[in-house]
């Protein structure tokens, strides 16, 4: 049986007002579609290179929606250098040759439920696939990230849950009732972000905390929803526009850590990448 996957990254860091640290959070890029906004996601890419940030991909880096056993397959979903008989082949090593200039930012690629429906139609896992191409870790669905800080002798931690996302967003809350129930089931957690439902929002949770010391503190859990590069609407044909769907913000999350002296402990600043 597959255990969700632990991701350990070990960050140098200074316990100094100047240091810091970034990480790009993106979900839902849909890379293969042709409505992928692949500029944006280049530049942002480029971006975090100019910024040595790191680079997680919550599931769907993938569309594939055109293989041989998916009833959603269409033609016009098909970018043209894909309309081939070795279809998913086509893609990830495609893939592969786009990503490989970007691979010594990209730290993580988890699946989303667009790869899992291949795994499950096909026999092949194209997330594993990808990863293994690029030089990159795989993650499951859902799982962790720990950033363990070191400077010198002095440790200090840093958690992210990650879950690529569950349901519907719902047209008026936007998916914000979770963060409340997954602040609940993943207390350990310093930042906890989603995609799947192509919505952005940023939810801080403050909490009470007693220190091993019998130290009361506050801290805030973040709660990140990352959106999509993939727009649908903006054609103003398609599914999307069919179902009535408003247009999706597009882009990633940037994380700055920064050291707090005040706490003695790293702090997580969002930003929106667009």
């Amino acid at each position: 049986m597959c255990k969700q996957h632990v991701h350990t990254v070990r960050v140098p860091f200074k316990r100094s007002a100047t240091w810091e640290s970034w990480l790009l959070l993106m979900a839902d890029v849909h890379w293969d579609n042709p409505l992928c906004r692949r500029d944006m996601l280049a530049r942002h890419l480029s971006e975090a290179r100019e910024r040595s940030a790191r680079v997680f991909v919550i599931g769907d880096l993938f569309c594939l929606m055109n293989g041989k056993y998916d009833p959603r397959r269409s033609l016009g979903k098909v970018r043209p250098e894909h309309k081939r008989d070795d279809y998913l082949d086509a893609v990830i090593g495609d893939a592969v040759k786009w990503w490989s200039p970007h691979a010594d930012v990209l730290e993580l690629v988890t699946v989303g439920n667009h790869e899992t429906a291949v795994l499950k139609t096909t026999g092949t896992d194209p997330t594993r696939r990808f990863a293994d191409g690029v030089g990159c870790e795989a993650g499951t669905y859902q799982g962790w990230a720990r950033f363990m800080l070191e400077d010198g002798t002095h440790r200090r931690s840093l958690t992210m849950r990650y879950h690529h996302g569950h349901g519907g967003g719902g047209v008026v809350t936007k998916g914000t009732l979770w963060p409340q129930r997954r602040a609940a089931w993943w207390p350990d957690a310093d930042i906890v972000v989603s995609g799947h439902i192509h919505e952005q929002w940023s939810f801080p949770i403050t909490r009470e905390r007693l220190t091993d010391a019998g130290e009361i503190r506050n801290d805030t859990q973040l709660h990140l929803c990352l959106p999509t590069y993939k727009d649908e609407t903006g054609e103003g044909v398609g599914w999307a526009v069919e179902k009535g769907m408003s247009p999706r913000p597009l882009g990633a999350w940037w994380v700055r850590l920064t050291w707090d002296s005040a706490s003695g402990m790293p702090r997580a600043t969002e930003m929106r990448a667009t």
